[in-house]
């Protein structure tokens, strides 16, 4: 479940370098929100304070220990559990 969560956690990331990527390049604002609610806004110049903020807690959110796979590489925890 630790790992479940946590690679949760680095899909978001991924998805916002590429949201940041895509507003780069054509210059869209992404605004952002968690059932209805405001969470952030991704610009040409990356993510605002408030996504930054609401981030960095995300994994405080969910009980579990991830200390040990924050040391870790997302390649390479995606090749220990490719079967999921």
């Amino acid at each position: 479940e630790d790992t479940d969560t946590y690679m949760a956690y680095l899909d978001v990331c991924e998805i916002v370098r590429f949201l940041n990527s895509i507003a780069e390049k054509s210059g869209i604002e992404w605004r952002l929100e968690i059932e209805g609610s405001p969470f952030g806004v991704v610009t040409v110049s990356g993510p605002n304070a408030e996504f930054l903020g609401n981030i960095s807690g995300f994994l405080e959110m969910f009980p579990g220990n991830f200390e040990s796979l924050r040391s870790r590489l997302r390649e390479e925890i995606l090749a220990e559990w490719a079967d999921r």
